[in-house]
């Protein structure tokens, strides 16, 4: 579960090329969650390349994930790599045809008992993403 928010969001969001039409095209935001965690996150359309990462910073250790390279790491001082998790034949697309086939199945058989997200399931993550747009 994902911890919202403890109050402000600090957000700058802006369009400041011609690279979308009718979006903006670089974010940076950071907060603080209710559990005191600090969240920063950084979008943008503007990078010559592709790239989809993140890291979690952790006491200890950190944790990369690459979604680019489908392979996600936990590091140790100074980047020493602790252990490595590759997913060579993940297909992105596989998640979303499984999530059909999970509600097509539920929908033809209601004693299976599936669990698709709601509205309700996602609330603080929406009202995060409200709270940045304004």
């Amino acid at each position: 579960m994902i911890n919202p928010p403890n109050n402000d969001i600090y957000a700058i969001v802006n369009k400041i090329s011609d690279v979308t039409i009718n979006s903006e095209d670089i974010a940076e935001i950071i907060y603080k969650t209710t559990k005191n965690e600090i969240v920063n996150i950084h979008l943008d359309y503007l990078y010559r390349g592709y790239a989809r990462n993140f890291v979690i910073c952790g006491k200890e250790k950190n944790l990369t994930c690459d979604l680019f390279e489908n392979k996600v790491q936990i590091l140790g001082d100074l980047n020493s790599k602790i252990e490595t998790f590759e997913f060579s034949n993940f297909m992105r697309n596989d998640m979303y045809y499984n999530l059909l086939q999970d509600y097509i199945q539920g929908m033809k058989n209601p004693q299976i008992n599936i669990k698709l997200p709601t509205f309700y399931d996602n609330e603080s993550v929406i009202e995060t993403c409200f709270k940045i747009n304004n």
